[in-house]
């Protein structure tokens, strides 16, 4: 960690993959991953109203804190919802009209991010963009939108003895 932070690198930020959002490890290698970025589907810890609701809601029924395949099965069932919402039943045309309105579905607040259903029919999501911050990990952006910044203490102390 010592060598790390007084290397060529020190003032390096470090991106991480998204199995770096593991709250067991953050705290365990947070030392040397300090200031770290790492971009992912399903922040655990998210305050929106959405992720915060359905982690409550997953415990309540499971026990257990929900991970990244039960969150994007609640998204994409909330993507159907939406799409049957909008489609009249009974209707010769149901399938088409159907399928019309889930590729329709654009900026929905889902719980692992923004979501739309491009033409093709993939699924496009705005990840959420983690900080490790003192051995924990910060939500700095959800859905493309800053929601925190935790600036860097060493160019923090720098830009100080400069002064």
């Amino acid at each position: 960690t010592e060598s790390l932070r007084s290397s060529s690198l020190k003032s390096s930020v470090i991106l991480g993959p998204a199995v770096w959002n593991d709250p067991v490890a953050a705290r365990g290698y947070g030392g040397l991953l300090e200031g770290a970025i790492v971009a992912t589907p399903f922040f655990l810890g998210g305050e929106q109203p959405q992720t915060s609701g359905f982690v409550a809601r997953y415990r309540q029924a499971y026990g257990q804190e929900p991970e990244l395949l039960g969150a994007q099965a609640y998204d994409a069932a909330m993507i159907i919802i939406a799409g049957l919402l909008n489609t009249p039943s009974g209707t010769a045309d149901f399938r088409d009209k159907f399928i019309s309105n889930l590729k329709s579905v654009d900026n929905m607040e889902g719980v692992t991010g923004k979501l739309s259903v491009r033409r093709d029919g993939e699924i496009s999501r705005r990840m959420s963009v983690l900080r490790l911050h003192n051995g924990e990990l910060l939500e700095v952006m959800k859905g493309g939108n800053v929601t925190g910044f935790i600036p860097d203490e060493s160019k923090t102390e720098d830009n100080e003895k400069k002064t």
